[in-house]
């Protein structure tokens, strides 16, 4: 279904052509070329940006795994549609057009996000859906990147056992990354006595205190402001 839509299309003429630099000659020779096999390469100052607001959106959405799949997804469905490669680089496909086909046609078929639809829709508008490719692919690098461990200090009133660490861990990332961006911590331990119970921790420039000194200090401030 998805190929005899993209290979109708693309052979319409009447449609108005793109801005998207060079002449239309050399943009149809792109498209023809589309056939070989692709490789899509990270960077660019424009994939850089578009691939920060989808980084963004699926964030403040807390449907970022899902928009990571979706990623995934499409450049999987790129590599294998000639068809599909070549509707994305078409310049005489309109923008409003190619917005439709994403929106209404992929991203069902391929059953992707709300969030991926609207970022899919966004960028045919704004003509850069040739650019599909290497902003996903920047995404996805990008992804890969900030998936690593985050690395933090937890301190201690009192040693804590393995299995006592490793359950602190899961519980920090929970609270530190509820959107899911990581799942793991390269956590240090130090002890602090002073603290008489509990723990502080302090992971990507957020700090937390857990302890019971902390626990004294809030009640001895409200019993002097009552």
């Amino acid at each position: 279904m998805l190929v005899s839509v993209f290979a109708a299309r693309s052979s319409l003429k009447a449609l108005p052509s793109l801005a998207l630099g060079g002449s239309l000659a050399a943009s149809r020779g792109m498209a023809s070329a589309a056939s070989a096999p692709v490789e899509d390469t990270a960077g660019g100052k424009l994939s850089e940006t578009y691939s920060k607001a989808l980084f963004e959106a699926g964030t403040k959405e807390k449907s970022f795994e899902a928009v990571v799949k979706d990623a995934t997804t499409i450049q999987k469905y790129r590599q294998e549609s000639v068809a599909f490669r070549e509707f994305l680089d078409n310049p005489t496909i309109s923008r409003s057009f190619k917005a439709s086909i994403l929106s209404g046609t992929v991203a069902p078929k391929l059953e992707l996000s709300s969030v991926m639809k609207q970022f899919l829709t966004v960028t045919a508008d704004n003509g850069r859906a040739n650019e599909l490719g290497s902003i996903l692919a920047t995404f996805l690098k990008n992804y890969t990147t900030s998936s690593a461990s985050a690395k933090g200090m937890v301190t201690a009133a009192e040693p804590l056992t393995p299995w006592q660490k490793a359950s602190l861990e899961k519980q920090l990332v929970q609270k530190f990354f509820p959107d899911g961006s990581k799942s793991s911590l390269d956590l240090e331990f130090k002890l602090d006595p002073t603290l008489l119970g509990g723990y502080t921790a302090e992971i990507d420039e957020r700090f937390i205190d857990m302890s019971l000194r902390n626990e004294a200090l809030q009640v001895d401030d409200i019993v002097k402001t009552s």
